[in-house]
């Protein structure tokens, strides 16, 4: 999309986004409402993009690398999280023949140091959970041994290994689902395991100070065939989700005194996996099951979106198909783009599915990475700041995990052109040599504010327009940028600025704040100059208006600014010896004979 004086209305969506480079007047001005660009955008020589109060999001074109594989035995569970405190996202993987987990620390680069960790059960399930409030990430298992079902709990010692063990005997029941948290809204880590046996439900175990309490819930007719949490109803508890055999979404809300009430969901199908994400943008978290189909002649897989109704119920539910034969079983949520919105993964037989949330409610579908029926999870594997792909996949025989790191580049680029605030960038934002960054400030409490929520290298000029009437003083501070801020400007101008102060920029991690201060040079020569060039661009700025501005006997009679005046007679001045009068002498008279 090139712009040609564009306005945007609601919100629009764009494939790409270049502004400037043609003939013309080249200008978008988004006046409030949101424009979503699918690939990076820029603006050039001849451009102007105008936020005026409105949100660019750029989502920029998503991407994945290749896959990554390390070996990793058993490939029957896996999870991510930080299980040394490093600040990147390790993995653990079960292995149920071998009554182990491999922990798998990050490289950061989307490899792997590996080890080991024996358990006294076969791990079906596994979480990652502090636990003990120990400050310290803990490995919750759960599986069979001898006697039924059984949950461990490894301490962890914060740097990858793991220590005391606690183990609980279940007793025999088909477990099919396991979920961790505070279900009781006491601070305390929680365990739910789904029970798939006749007359079974949901098993909780109670953290309590005494020790593992174990409770059951029945989930009515429904057989649990998987299990989630998500506090749905901003009470500070956890709400089990269960996804059943009989074709349903199951969500068991606490109710005083400790129980849980029941409200099923019809979700068609064979709702596999369910996760919890506020994919409707309205700070509620909703519920998402993937189906692969299998009840049908042709199996066609779908995502299945039921819409939290802001109180903790769901709404009517809207479908996704992700294909035919693609036997999708496995969704997790992440924002992948970088927009501020869940986007969604789910595995297939052909690849990697991201759903990539758009504008309107929609989904994008793109195919990365190896198919998968396996498990799979995300986080920050290659350590830049963006979630990645985790699966289990098999490589010659060899059970295996994939990273596949997300490439994504987003942002707006300025080179030549002009961009005016105030508003938001959802993404990253460049300014090149040539681009002008352009605000207004109408008095110490109103003027643009520029927000960035990804990161801003700075260049180029900074020009803020003073409004007529807004006369700053020394002290008075404006704080234009919000960003994490790399860089600085070239040039920072003032147009209309009061003289005897001087405009300085401060840039801090997260912005830059534009404070004016006594010139107590006054008659400075750097400080007049740089008043003169305001003045100067000012006086640039209205001549295509000349035309508009003339008298009544058709003589164009701008007004010059006041920067420009004062400008010119300090620098003159500075010219001039010193001892010698402004004013020029008077003209000696011809001399005459007599």
């Amino acid at each position: 999309m090139t712009a040609s004086d564009v306005s945007v209305t609601g919100r629009s969506q764009a494939a790409s986004l270049t502004v400037g480079g043609g003939t013309g007047a080249l200008a978008v001005n988004l006046a409030g409402n949101t424009l979503d660009v699918r690939s990076a955008v820029t603006v050039v020589a001849g451009g102007s993009l105008s936020l005026g109060g409105g949100t660019l999001d750029v989502r920029g074109p998503l991407s994945f690398a290749a896959p990554v594989t390390t070996a990793a035995p058993g490939g029957d569970a896996l999870l991510a999280a930080d299980f040394n405190g490093d600040g990147r996202t390790d993995a653990a993987v079960a292995d149920r023949l071998g009554s182990a987990v491999t922990v798998l620390l990050s490289n950061g680069d989307g490899t792997f140091a590996s080890s080991s960790v024996s358990l006294p059960v076969a791990p079906s399930f596994l979480a990652a959970a502090d636990f003990d409030g120990d400050g310290k990430i803990d490995l919750i298992a759960a599986g069979l041994d001898r006697n039924g079902v059984a949950l461990v709990v490894e301490r962890g010692n914060g740097d990858g290994t793991f220590g005391a063990a606690t183990f609980k005997s279940l007793g025999a029941f088909e477990l099919t689902g396991l979920a961790v948290g505070d279900f009781a809204g006491n601070g305390r880590v929680d365990v739910a395991l789904a029970n798939a046996s006749v007359g079974g439900g949901v098993v909780l175990v109670r953290n309590t100070a005494g020790g593992l309490v174990r409770q059951n819930f029945a989930t009515g007719t429904d057989t649990p065939a998987s299990l989630t949490a998500a506090d749905l109803n901003k009470d500070g508890r956890l709400d089990p989700i269960a996804t059943s055999y009989e074709g349903n979404v199951i969500v068991l809300k606490p109710q005083p005194g400790g129980t849980f009430g029941l409200a099923a969901y019809p979700a068609t199908g064979t709702p596999r996996r369910a996760v919890a994400a506020d994919v409707t943008g309205d700070g509620w978290l909703d519920v998402i099951a993937v189906d692969d189909g299998g009840d049908q002649f042709i199996p066609v897989s779908q995502v299945r979106v039921f819409p939290n109704a802001d109180d903790g119920t769901l709404g009517a539910r809207t479908d996704y198909p992700v294909g035919a034969y693609a036997f999708a079983t496995r969704v997790a949520a992440a924002d992948f783009n970088g927009d501020g919105r869940p986007d969604l993964a789910v595995n297939t037989t052909s690849g990697l599915l991201v759903l990539e949330k758009l504008g309107g409610g929609a989904f994008d579908q793109q195919s990365f990475g190896e198919g998968s029926q396996g498990e799979i999870a995300v986080g920050d594997f290659a350590g830049d700041g963006q979630a990645d792909l985790l699966s289990g996949v098999d490589v010659g025989g060899t059970p295996s995990v994939a990273v596949t790191a997300n490439t994504n580049a987003r942002g707006v680029t300025t080179n030549g052109g002009r961009f005016a605030g105030p508003g938001v960038i959802a993404g990253d934002f460049s300014q090149g040599v040539g681009g002008t960054l352009d605000l207004t400030a109408a008095s110490a409490a109103v003027y643009d504010k520029f927000t960035v929520t990804g990161s801003a290298a700075l260049g180029g000029e900074l020009r803020l327009t003073l409004a007529p009437g807004f006369t700053p003083t020394a002290g008075t501070t404006l704080d234009l940028l919000s960003a994490t801020v790399t860089g600085s400007f070239a040039k920072v101008s003032v147009v209309n600025r009061p003289a005897g102060l001087k405009a300085t920029p401060t840039y801090s991690a997260g912005g830059v704040r534009l404070t004016f201060e006594s010139n107590a040079a006054g008659g400075d020569a750097a400080a007049l100059i740089t008043a003169f060039s305001d003045g100067y661009a000012n006086l640039r700025a209205e001549l295509p208006d000349l035309a508009a501005k003339v008298t009544g006997d058709g003589t164009a009679r701008p007004v010059l600014p006041a920067g420009f005046t004062t400008g010119l007679s300090g620098v003159l001045t500075g010219l001039l010896p010193r001892g010698t009068s402004r004013r020029p002498a008077a003209p000696r008279p011809a001399s005459r004979t007599f």
